[in-house]
């Protein structure tokens, strides 16, 4: 396999040969059998369980290693027909699996592509691997539900995939989640005094000050 730089966006860099595919999960880059307004992309990739363990998997080797003290978590998008609350596991560890961590998010629609994120705020910058376990413990009967096609892997800020972030008291909701056009972040108990938005390279976007219990961007 040839290692990946993130972003990665499938359409003329990442190829099939460069997943390592274990314990019954294969992964391969295909053209998007699922073009839509939400992702126009040609060029995917796909994950499908297709028998051994609840572990099966497929790995992809980076240049350079995940910092995480800026851009905190990974996104991508995601489409399968597995039923809403599959989980999602994504593993990120080193070239020898010295080390590793492993986070799920459950799925939030089913048929539609959606954008998820992991949180690995306050990680060392020691791993270099992503590791795709998605459907975890569910069936490895290479179903529609047992697919999964993803595509747009970068580093971000935040964890707008959330549908509700608590912290102590304060209660803070984005919605609609996923979103194209607008988001709507709003709490329950607090103005909020300041609502800052970066794009997928650390590049400030918003930075807004409402003063106000919700505010559209």
């Amino acid at each position: 396999p040839i290692a990946a730089a993130l972003p990665i966006d499938f359409e003329n860099s990442v190829v099939t040969s460069d997943f390592v595919s274990q314990f019954g999960g294969t992964a391969m880059v295909i053209p998007n059998p699922q073009i839509d307004a939400e992702n126009p992309s040609a060029t995917v990739a796909q994950f499908l369980r297709s028998g051994g363990a609840n572990w099966t998997r497929s790995l992809l080797q980076l240049t350079e290693f995940m910092d995480f003290s800026t851009l905190g978590s990974i996104s991508m998008r995601v489409y399968t027909e597995a039923p809403i609350g599959t989980a999602l596991k994504l593993r990120v560890e080193t070239t020898e699996s010295e080390a590793a961590n492993e986070l799920d998010v459950l799925t939030t629609v089913s048929g539609e592509w959606a954008t998820y994120s992991w949180d690995f705020s306050g990680d060392p910058p020691i791993y270099n691997v992503l590791t795709f376990m998605f459907g975890y413990g569910s069936p490895n009967d290479a179903s529609p539900q047992a697919t999964f096609l993803f595509d747009d892997i970068q580093q971000t800020n935040g964890v707008l995939s959330n549908n509700e972030l608590n912290s102590n008291e304060i209660q803070i909701k984005a919605f609609p989640n996923p979103s194209s056009n607008q988001t709507t972040i709003s709490s329950a108990s607090v103005n909020l005094q300041q609502v800052v938005l970066f794009d997928a390279f650390g590049k400030l976007v918003v930075d807004l000050a409402p003063n106000d219990s919700h505010v559209s961007i």
